[in-house]
């Protein structure tokens, strides 16, 4: 159910989020797409697949998002998604500072919240991790 946050006295959605993390593929996603688009229901969905699949989903049931992304505008970082290639893509979320990321690319508490800071001058909701 939705509830009244309040500091701000706005109505929040709750909000689940599945990370596909290196899994996937279009076939499932063609399976995700039939399935969501189905439901009706009063819950913010996000579905942060690998960013190859992006293009493959087609609803309004549900929303995308990033793995990760990257703090820094463009350049040459490869490998990296700036928040505009994600914009870009359709994504309206973005999982910042993931105990993997933080574990195996020595992401800090700083560099997550700059990237978080930098999702929302974008207008991209960060889904921030903070522990297991």
């Amino acid at each position: 159910r939705a509830k009244v946050d309040i500091v701000s006295n706005k109505i929040r959605q709750p909000l689940v989020a599945g990370n596909w993390k290196m899994n996937g593929n279009a076939a499932l996603v063609a399976d995700f797409n039939e399935k969501l688009n189905a439901v009706q229901c009063e819950t913010n969905v996000v579905i942060c697949s690998p960013s190859t699949l992006f293009h493959h989903f087609a609803g309004d049931s549900f929303s995308i998002g990033a793995q990760n992304v990257s703090h820094l505008d463009n350049g040459a970082h490869t490998g990296e998604l700036s928040l505009e290639m994600i914009k870009d893509a359709g994504c309206r979320y973005a999982i910042v500072g993931h105990s993997e990321r933080r574990e195996e690319h020595q992401e800090s508490n700083e560099l997550v919240a700059l990237k978080a800071k930098k999702c929302v001058e974008a207008g991209v909701t960060p889904i921030i991790c903070v522990g297991e």
